[in-house]
């Protein structure tokens, strides 16, 4: 019988750093569909792990990094070539990816081990592991690039009839440690 045309369900993106091409991490084809924003047209497809869920790309622009949600790892990908060139092992189930300013870290939310698992950017090795609250979800650097908080799925575990309250932990980057925990109420 013919091939079936799957959807390739895309997940999230990321614009290169100069804003040439857009990367979208698609979790049915196992890949990463590179997209010319000028044209709108697909110009590559690179295969990564099982069920990719998140890009990002060092500030420099040079690598890219898809964390693979069933695999438990995380593609290095140099962009130049647009081949993985590494699989780094990150906690269960990694979510959202994302570096820091300086392109000194990579720091990865596992949202399933409920923690984020933090990579040397320029060794590509594992530097330590910090705790997040339940599920972490998604990153985001504050303006000047000192925090990066992270979103978490699931409210923190509290007593029957007490109202939902959701955390969002922030990193600090100099220092890539857990700086504060900041409480929202009734999220």
């Amino acid at each position: 019988g013919g091939h079936e045309a799957r959807y390739k369900n895309p997940l999230n993106m990321a614009l290169r750093p100069d804003g040439k091409e857009l990367w979208v991490a698609c979790e049915v084809s196992d890949s990463v569909v590179v997209i010319d924003p000028a044209t709108r047209r697909k110009v590559a497809e690179i295969p990564v792990g099982g069920m990719p869920i998140d890009v990002a790309f060092t500030p420099d622009g040079r690598l890219a990094f898809v964390s693979n949600r069933h695999d438990d790892s995380v593609s290095v990908i140099d962009v130049a070539s647009r081949k993985v060139v590494r699989s780094l092992d990150a906690g269960d189930e990694p979510h959202g990816v994302l570096t820091d300013k300086r392109g000194e870290y990579l720091y990865v939310a596992n949202t399933s081990s409920e923690d984020i698992s933090v990579f040397d950017v320029k060794s590509l090795a594992y530097a330590k592991t910090l705790s997040a609250s339940r599920g972490p979800w998604s990153m985001a650097l504050s303006p000047d690039g000192a925090s990066l908080l992270v979103t978490n799925m699931l409210a923190r575990l509290s007593a029957a009839r007490t109202p939902f309250v959701s955390e969002v932990t922030s990193i600090e980057t100099g220092r890539a440690s857990v700086d504060d925990r900041r409480v929202i109420d009734g999220a």
